[in-house]
């Protein structure tokens, strides 16, 4: 997982598999960036995911609850077909904010 600044915002990106082992590393970094954050914006970038398990989305739904609570937008940016499948399950339960991109992602 590599933290860093796009335009100001905190972006989060993450690569290979977010399944029960990587899940909770995911969760804290999140939370450290959604509690120590000053933008508006928390950007999550899953561009380079290969397979987002059941844990990696109830961590999602956990953060994306958090960050509302904080008057916080956590956008994820997500355009593979396993990933974007698997936040379309999630949808259904809780309403995430996906991107296809980027700089549509970290745009305040």
């Amino acid at each position: 997982m590599i933290e860093r600044d796009t335009h100001d915002v905190p972006v989060l990106e993450v690569a290979g598999e977010v399944d029960l082992r990587v899940a909770p590393e995911l969760g804290e970094r999140l939370s450290h960036q959604l509690s120590s954050s000053t933008s508006p914006v928390v950007v999550l970038d899953l561009q380079a995911v290969t397979f987002l398990g059941v844990a990696g989305l109830s961590v999602l739904i956990t953060a994306h609850r958090r960050a509302r609570l904080q008057h916080t937008s956590l956008r994820i940016v997500a355009n593979t077909a396993t990933v974007c499948r698997s936040l379309k399950v999630a949808a259904q339960h809780q309403p995430l904010e996906v991107y296809p991109k980027l700089t549509a992602a970290a745009a305040v």
